[in-house]
């Protein structure tokens, strides 16, 4: 499965780029 980066639009509930969806973290 390839990683799925998020784009860091909020300041919370950013996707870790980890391939899955994990708990709202910022980059």
């Amino acid at each position: 499965v390839e990683p799925l980066i998020e784009e860091d639009t909020n300041d919370k509930g950013t996707t870790v780029h980890t391939g899955k969806f994990d708990s709202p973290t910022v980059l």
